[in-house]
């Protein structure tokens, strides 16, 4: 069961992502450039984006988006197990806007690389009452990359067109292209 505490602090953070994002990666991150990491994290790469017409379940939507990632040797199957394992343990905290979720996990041995990958399920999927079309997956070696990818993430959503821009995408390269243009 759910504490009523724990319920409003999830709603204040959902409702105020972008403001209590920006204010506590401020705080850690001083001295450090917007697009965080040089190239590494800046843009997701085109091989990293899947569009899919639906999922049976969240837990197959997370595997789904983050296999180019295992594919590529940035991340291990553990780490798509700790994903899903943290979703169980803590909640829907990945759920960072309406339509969108940001599966991630502690850094661990688990993550070779630091990387992104996109899935859009273009139907939607049920993620503990929450219809998520869109996934992106961070995998970072350690918390500084961990923050500092955040940081570009809620510029990004500040924008909220952005999410709708990107999930009624019909192509790859077409959200490749949304994501060099807006993604800074």
């Amino acid at each position: 069961m759910v504490k009523p505490f724990i319920v409003n602090v999830q709603a204040y953070i959902k409702l105020n992502l972008t403001s209590i994002l920006n204010k506590f990666i401020i705080k850690l991150s001083v001295g450090y450039t917007k697009t965080f990491g040089g190239d590494a994290l800046a843009h997701i790469k085109k091989e990293h984006i899947q569009i899919v017409k639906s999922v049976e379940n969240y837990e197959m939507a997370i595997t789904k988006a983050a296999q180019p990632l295992v594919n590529d040797d940035y991340i291990t199957e553990d780490y798509i197990q700790q994903m899903l394992d943290a979703i169980e343990e803590h909640g829907t905290y990945i759920v960072l806007a309406d339509k969108f979720a940001l599966p991630h996990a502690r850094p661990s041995e688990a993550v070779k690389k630091t990387g992104l990958s996109l899935l859009v399920v273009q139907d939607g999927v049920d993620l503990k009452d929450n219809d998520i079309y869109l996934f992106i997956v961070l995998a970072a070696k350690d918390s500084t990359t961990h923050t500092k990818a955040l940081q570009s993430l809620a510029n990004f959503l500040m924008e909220k067109k952005n999410i709708e821009t990107v999930i009624n995408c019909e192509s790859t390269e077409e959200i490749a292209s949304i994501l060099e243009e807006r993604w800074k």
